[in-house]
């Protein structure tokens, strides 16, 4: 029998979950940032190793965060760093890596701003065209007649 403090722990998750997703549609529609519905291998491994610093206890949270299941920030570009909404300001990149393709690293004037939800984490991360077109094909496409 599931206890009553596990279904409760559960329910927080999953409102967790639903409110990233609703804060994820909410960036791209205000913001247009495309909106990425399942990782890429790449992306993958970014969150495999976000997991395992969190499960290592070597992530470093800010301050408002505690265990309850609340909607987490993280950035590819600051492994292991989680933020509450109210610090997600903090996981600005500066402007080498600002201009620099999360993907294949390359250097670039144009970087395309990306977010993806992973349970209750929005994680970020920036594309050079190339990269953007190969994650995102439809939508370049549609920049492009822009």
């Amino acid at each position: 029998m599931t206890s009553p403090a596990t279904i409760a722990q559960d329910d927080q998750y999953k409102a967790a979950c639903r409110d990233a997703l609703g804060v994820l549609h909410a960036l791209a529609c205000a913001q247009k940032i495309p909106v990425h519905h399942g990782a890429t291998d790449w992306l993958r491994e970014h969150l495999r190793a976000l997991e395992g610093a969190i499960r290592a206890g070597t992530a470093r949270p800010c301050p408002h965060l505690r265990p309850a299941p609340r909607v987490i920030h993280a950035a590819v570009w600051a492994p292991g760093r989680l933020t509450c909404g109210q610090c997600a300001h903090e996981l600005t990149p500066d402007a080498i890596e600002d201009a620099t393709c999360d993907r294949c690293r390359r250097y670039v004037t144009r970087i395309h701003p990306c977010m993806v939800a992973a349970g209750p984490v929005l994680f970020s991360y920036g594309l050079c065209r190339a990269c953007h077109a190969v994650t995102m094909p439809h939508r370049v496409r549609e920049d492009r007649h822009s």
